[in-house]
């Protein structure tokens, strides 16, 4: 009798201490809710997440764009550069103009001194009987 009293004592203990497979069940569900929900999150970040390769290539890239922009400060024109190019470009351009007027109007006085000559060579042509 005491193995029964002991026996029903135990199994009282148990029930009241002791979850049965439906008490995991039923607290577990929830939990096993909320791990989907975790499961899904990660899968949607890993997806979206920058890997290791990913940020070497765009650190090559940005290391490639950083050496061609420096190429091209190197040997691009600023606007002072192009300003002095004008003005030098503008002084040859009136250097330039300068001669041509200046032998425009000596083309024009050769013009007339030849122009003088052949009246002379007129003059004289009667004179020394060639005409």
């Amino acid at each position: 009798m005491k193995d029964d009293k002991k026996n029903v004592d135990i199994m009282k203990w148990l029930k009241e201490n002791v979850a049965t497979k439906k008490d995991l069940e039923k607290e577990l569900k929830p939990i096993r809710k909320e791990l989907v929900s975790h499961g899904n999150r990660l899968d949607s970040i890993e997806k979206n997440m920058a890997t290791k390769q990913d940020l070497v290539r765009i650190y090559e890239s940005l290391a490639d764009h950083e050496m061609r922009l420096s190429m091209v400060e190197e040997n691009m024109a600023t606007k002072q550069d192009l300003a002095k190019m004008s003005d030098s470009l503008n002084t040859t351009l009136d250097r330039i103009l300068e001669t041509v007027t200046r032998t425009g109007q000596e083309l024009i006085m050769l013009k007339h001194v030849v122009e003088k000559h052949d009246d002379v060579i007129r003059q004289i042509k009667p004179m020394l009987g060639l005409a």
